[in-house]
C-alpha cells in the first residue's frame, strides 16, 4: 500500500508540474500537509479495531465484532465531517499556516482544498474497510482493497487532467476515492458478519 501510494504521489506531482508548474505541486505539498491528520486517524482508528475484531471473531461473538466494526465507521465518519466542515469553510486560514504573500499558489490550493475535502469522508471510510477484512484474515481482499485507491486513481487523473487541466487532478482524487469506497462497501456487505449472527442464533 505504501509502495503504491507513493507511486501515486509520483505521478500525481508529475501532472500537476506539467499543468500548474511549481505552483501546483506546492499546492499538493500543503494538502499533504494538513490531511497527515485525517490519514493518521483512519489509520489509528482501524488498527485499533482490528485485535478487537480478529479476537471476538476468532471467540464467535460476531456480535462484539460488529459493533466494533460500526463505531470504527462512526468515528471515522465523524472525524471526516469534522474535517470536510472546516476545509469547506476556513480554506485561507489553514493555507496562510504553510505559505504567505504568494497570491497564485493560495489561490491554487483553495479551489484545491475545496475540491480534495469530498474525498476525505470515502479514504477515511475506505481505510477502515481495508482494516475489517485484515482483522477477518481475508489476506487477498485487504491487499486487494488496499491498492485499490492508487489503481484507480492514475488512469482516472490521467483522463480528467487531459480533458479538464489542473481542476482534473483535484477531482481525480474525489473520484478515484468515492469509487474504491463503493467497491470496498460491496465487499463488506458480501463479508458482513451480521449474517453469521443470524446464523448462529
Amino acid at each position: 500500500m505504501d509502495v503504491a501510494t507513493s507511486f501515486q504521489n509520483v505521478f500525481a506531482n508529475g501532472l500537476l508540474l506539467d499543468s500548474g508548474g511549481t505552483d501546483g505541486v506546492a499546492a499538493m505539498g500543503i494538502i499533504f500537509g494538513f490531511n497527515v491528520f485525517f490519514m493518521m486517524s483512519a489509520l489509528g482508528t482501524g488498527d485499533g479495531m482490528q485485535p478487537i475484531i480478529s479476537y471476538n471473531y476468532g471467540a464467535k461473538r460476531y456480535d462484539r465484532a460488529v459493533k466494533t466494526f460500526e463505531h470504527a465507521l462512526k468515528l471515522t465518519g465523524l472525524v471526516a465531517l469534522f474535517g470536510v466542515v472546516i476545509l469547506e469553510s476556513f480554506p485561507l486560514p489553514i493555507i496562510s499556516v504553510f505559505i504567505d504573500r504568494n497570491e497564485n499558489v493560495t489561490t491554487i490550493t483553495k479551489v484545491a482544498i475545496q475540491i480534495f475535502a469530498i474525498s476525505i469522508p470515502f479514504y477515511m471510510v475506505q481505510i477502515v474497510m481495508t482494516r475489517y477484512f485484515q482483522a477477518l484474515q481475508k489476506n487477498k481482499i485487504a491487499s486487494f482493497l488496499a491498492l485499490l485507491r492508487p489503481v484507480l486513481f492514475v488512469p482516472i487523473a490521467y483522463l480528467l487532467n487531459t480533458m479538464y487541466g489542473l481542476i482534473g487532478i483535484w477531482v481525480a482524487f474525489v473520484v478515484s476515492d468515492s469509487l474504491a469506497a463503493l467497491i470496498s462497501l460491496l465487499f463488506v456487505k458480501n463479508y458482513s458478519l451480521k449474517k453469521l449472527i443470524l446464523i448462529n442464533q
